[in-house]
């Protein structure tokens, strides 16, 4: 076990100093909470070091298949930590073609297992509404803007499928871009398909499905609960941090992913590594087998891509998906002007917070990070210590003007909510509790970096896995969520299902999914985080 450091929680006054205890489980889960603003910052309390979660090195990578120049492996350590089911690593190799048609050699059943465990939770006829939907949004919108290297890919995939000769199979590659869509969806449905739906009725008035569907979905009644029997709160965190405030000035970034929990989707854990051989840097994701895309995802170059939902009412599938797009920005750039102008060059669907942190640009007073809030043709772009941020203020429901940023230099975080003004105009959480808690996890992350400031130390693996760890969501209680940041309580309540830090410098990713089912279920901040060196593998 390490011993980690606990930053003081947000608050109208200085709170007593709050510690992270008993972090040993995994976890998948949504909050969708309910109020308002939260106060600016206070001089942070004192860091002491407290008995925190364990973490393990991971050495023996044991092939479990090979199919021409990529293997599938599985990671024996981790079966322990994960009762009983370890945490695979899927490396392709190859063209692009070559790449997708291994990865539907090596593991088109899981990819089917999983979907079918997931959707079998729909009747018949919902499903068949869905996959109608989604196939559609796929086929018309979301797959129109796709670079030729990930149409490839996704050809790859489907020749892969056609070769296996299984008919049980033979859907895998649409269930692959099933997914790509299901992963881009807002956070609040159905209602936030409204919006995607009248864009798309703009650009194309005479669509009588799209019509229909958008009065569906406006519908009052309970039909209406088809597309979102739960609806999905998402709360996600991320950071980076470098300079002064780091060990040898590298960059350790954070990013967690608080979504549904419990859904037997953790029994799936896939590490993919893709090495193209058309030049493009060679790249990690973290996640799920049925996901080709990068929930989560670090690169050779020392790059990694971070993402959080913005809820928003600015909304589009005419664009670039972006777990692919994170993949994008990891095989091409080195640093964050080449991110910057990537991201530029393309398009913006559904409103995220996303950021892209690089090792190359880690110096003492640089900038090794850059956020980007989105919304639909609209991205604002932030630095570390930006003005917009110190500055931003919002009128809360008692009509006073609340001042809500405290950026820092040489650190940026961001939770579910942004700091550009027209963004601010467009944003739903205003008035929910879900907002409230955005605030209180992106102080937590403030009050973290000042207080290692303050003691004067420096920041590494163990402090940023303790900050990483603090903000992940670990309690489904609405009225009080702060103090379950700080100790893991053996319950299966939070939303945190998959916790990822990096050490960019050393190129190790340490990772934690979520763990059990049922009163058994531990959200992934609670849980170890295994440690994965990528450099043997880029």
């Amino acid at each position: 076990s390490a011993h980690l450091t606990s930053p003081t929680p947000t608050s109208t006054s200085t709170p007593p100093t709050m510690t992270l205890k008993n972090v040993s489980a995994l976890g998948l889960l949504l909050l969708l909470s309910v109020l308002s603003a939260c106060a600016s910052a206070s001089l942070p309390a004192p860091v002491k070091d407290t008995p925190g979660f364990s973490m393990l090195n991971i050495t023996s990578y044991v092939v479990e298949a090979v199919y021409e120049q990529s293997t599938l492996y599985t990671l024996p350590e981790s079966t322990d930590v994960y009762a009983g089911s370890p945490v695979r690593l899927l490396h392709l190799r190859g063209t692009r073609q070559e790449m997708g048609y291994a990865y539907a050699r090596l593991i088109a059943s899981d990819v089917y297992e999983i979907y079918h465990q997931l959707i079998s939770q729909l009747s018949m006829t919902a499903r068949l509404a869905v996959e109608r939907f989604v196939d559609y949004q796929w086929t018309n919108f979301l797959s129109v803007q796709l670079p030729e290297e990930y149409v490839q890919e996704l050809q790859g995939i489907d020749a892969g499928v056609a070769s296996l000769n299984n008919r049980t199979l033979k859907e895998v590659g649409k269930i692959v871009r099933r997914v790509l869509l299901l992963a881009n969806l807002p956070s609040d449905l159905p209602e936030d398909l409204v919006p995607i739906l009248q864009d798309e009725l703009d650009r194309n008035p005479d669509n009588a499905f799209l019509r229909r569907m958008l009065a569906y979905l406006q519908q009052e009644d309970e039909q209406k609960g088809t597309l979102a029997r739960d609806p999905l709160g998402l709360h996600c965190s991320m950071f980076a941090v470098w300079g002064t405030r780091t060990e040898g000035d590298h960059v350790y970034s954070c990013r967690n992913l608080d979504y549904a929990p419990d859904t037997g989707i953790n029994t799936h854990k896939l590490i993919t590594v893709w090495s193209p051989s058309d030049g493009a840097y060679a790249h990690a994701a973290f996640g799920y087998t049925a996901l080709y895309g990068a929930l989560a995802g670090m690169s050779s170059q020392g790059v990694s891509v971070h993402e959080a939902n913005l809820e928003e009412d600015l909304e589009t599938f005419s664009g670039f998906p972006w777990v692919l797009r994170l993949r994008y920005i990891m095989e091409k750039a080195r640093t964050i002007d080449e991110a910057q102008t990537l991201w530029a060059q393309t398009n913006n669907t559904v409103g995220y917070n996303h950021m892209v942190a690089c090792e190359a640009d880690a110096a003492p007073n640089g900038h090794a990070a850059v956020a980007m809030e989105t919304a639909r043709n609209y991205t604002a772009y932030f630095l570390d210590n930006d003005p917009r941020e110190a500055n931003a203020v919002h009128v809360n429901s008692d009509n006073q003007a609340v001042h809500y940023g405290d950026p820092l230099p040489e650190a940026l975080y961001r939770t579910n909510h942004g700091y550009d003004s027209f963004l601010a105009e467009h944003y739903q959480w205003w008035t929910y509790h879900a907002y409230k808690w955005s605030q209180e996890r992106y102080m937590m992350m403030y009050y973290a970096f000042m207080n290692y400031t303050a003691a004067e130390r420096v920041i590494s693996t163990v402090e940023a896995l303790n900050i990483t760890s603090i903000v992940g969501d670990k309690s489904s209680d609405a009225s009080d969520p702060v103090p379950a940041a700080y100790a893991c309580a053996d319950t299966n309540t939070g939303t945190n299902i998959l916790s990822v830090m990096y050490d960019l410098y050393n190129q190790h990713a340490h990772v934690a999914w979520g763990k059990g089912t049922g009163e058994e279920w531990r959200p992934a901040a609670c849980n170890t985080y295994i440690m994965v060196d990528l450099k043997q593998f880029w």
